[in-house]
């Protein structure tokens, strides 16, 4: 009985030692960077090794993972466009799908979501795969509603084979959009 209960201790002590240990503290070359975009009025946040590309040509942003993995960087790009329709949503997204059939080789709509993003404002997901020279990838279109006829368009990309590894990474970016 006293072996048992030495061994009942020691299997504590070994356990609150564990769940105690000091977590190596975020140094500051982990934090994110955030970046505003003053004249579309919003800003998001993204990984301080990642690059900022301004794309004036289509009044847009390509974020870009550093590293190349399956012959494909992972990569965010943000676009601002205007919608004089000013249709729903959700209707913006179906519109969306007979030109991503005809632009994506290979394109098979994974699913259609229309939600609130993270930041309360009106928003809407397209995600679908495709390939690109024989690399199969992981897409997602997400429609942010930042005011009326005022809509920022992210499309995130990985190749399927790595999307584990990136979709987390992807999502956050998503997610940190806030509007100015």
């Amino acid at each position: 009985m006293k072996y048992l209960t030495l061994m009942l201790v020691v299997a504590s002590v070994a356990v609150l030692a564990t769940g105690c240990s000091k977590r190596k503290p975020e140094s500051k070359s982990d934090s994110w960077r955030k970046y505003t975009v003053s004249q579309g009025g919003y800003s998001f946040e993204y990984p301080p090794t990642w690059s900022v590309e301004a794309i004036p040509d289509a009044n847009g942003l390509l974020v870009m993972c550093p590293t190349v993995e399956a012959d494909w960087q992972a990569n965010v790009f943000f676009e601002l466009r205007s919608d004089p329709g000013n249709r729903p949503v959700g209707k913006m997204l179906e519109d969306l799908i007979p030109n991503l059939k005809k632009e994506k080789t290979g394109f098979v709509l994974v699913s259609l979501t229309v939600m609130k993003h993270p930041s309360g404002l009106e928003a809407g997901r397209i995600d679908y795969t495709h390939s690109s020279d024989a690399t199969g990838l992981n897409d997602s279109e997400t429609v942010i509603v930042l005011e009326e006829n005022k809509l920022l368009f992210v499309l995130t990309s990985t190749a399927s084979s790595v999307k584990h590894k990136y979709a987390p990474t992807l999502l956050k970016i998503v997610d940190s959009i806030r509007k100015q």
